[in-house]
């Protein structure tokens, strides 16, 4: 994270607006501050307040050498990210927004192009996520090896995660991509249709199918899968020149 940031600051950011002026001769201010003990302590000796290890961490602080310390606090910023995802996933904080809600979003309530790419990315990384840190970590390799042409390898990678957890959808779309890859289009097939009986929506394994069924020339099933993902994502232009096609394709073969 110091990397990422350009090493350590030396400054803040102050909003000018928040600045009033004041008098050199004048006392300085007694504020009266609601302070986290766990996250600010105070240094009688100093006279102010110091930050944690893991404050300073959050905000690219130089921690030294403490490896110890920020393993714990990437881990635990990893357990908080997870367990809120999960919970918009699985809709079990009525405080947050839903799964619902972002595919409402992504039928009529983006605007632009950019606007639905933001709402599809995050609809993935909700369904990529699990409460089995070991599984969640696992289909981040498999990936990997499919973007590294390793098919074999991320193949017994997914059919490990869904041996493991069958109602890992992710794990199963990911396997039927690499199905597909491999030239194994039926089971390329039977894995898309997994992940849509653990969610209907998924627009990737819908559009995975249209296109098998394509390369098959089965224009008619190919153009009823593309129907039903451009129906859940319509931002999807990919698929729909491919149901174009598909249209195209079964006029010409009519006449």
């Amino acid at each position: 994270c110091i990397e990422a940031f350009g090493g350590p600051r030396s400054f803040r950011y102050v909003c000018q607006d928040n600045l009033e002026l004041s008098s050199s001769n004048e006392n300085p201010l007694e504020l009266k501050l609601d302070v986290d003990p766990e996250e600010w302590k105070w240094d009688g000796e100093k006279g102010n307040y110091i930050a944690s290890a893991e404050m300073k961490f959050m905000y690219a602080e130089d921690l030294g050498e403490d490896e110890t310390t920020l393993i714990a606090t990437v881990r635990n910023l990893r357990k908080i990210l997870t367990e809120c995802l999960l919970e918009i996933r699985d809709g079990d904080n009525p405080d947050l927004f839903t799964m619902d809600d972002l595919f409402c979003q992504l039928q009529f309530g983006a605007n632009n192009v950019e606007d639905a790419v933001v709402i599809q990315d995050l609809i993935k990384e909700l369904w990529k996520e699990s409460s089995n840190v070991d599984l969640r970590s696992r289909i981040d390799n498999g990936i990997a090896d499919l973007l590294d042409g390793k098919h074999e390898s991320a193949l017994d990678t997914f059919s490990t995660i869904v041996t493991s957890d069958p109602l890992y959808g992710e794990a199963w779309n990911k396997k039927a991509t690499v199905h597909y890859m491999m030239g194994e289009k039926d089971d390329s097939i039977k894995a898309a249709k997994e992940a849509l009986k653990i969610d209907h929506r998924n627009f990737q394994a819908l559009a995975g199918i249209g296109l098998i069924e394509m390369d098959s020339f089965h224009y008619d099933k190919a153009e009823s899968a593309f129907r039903k993902c451009l129906a859940i994502n319509p931002w999807l232009s990919t698929v729909s020149s491919r149901l174009s096609v598909c249209v195209s394709k079964k006029e010409k073969g009519s006449e």
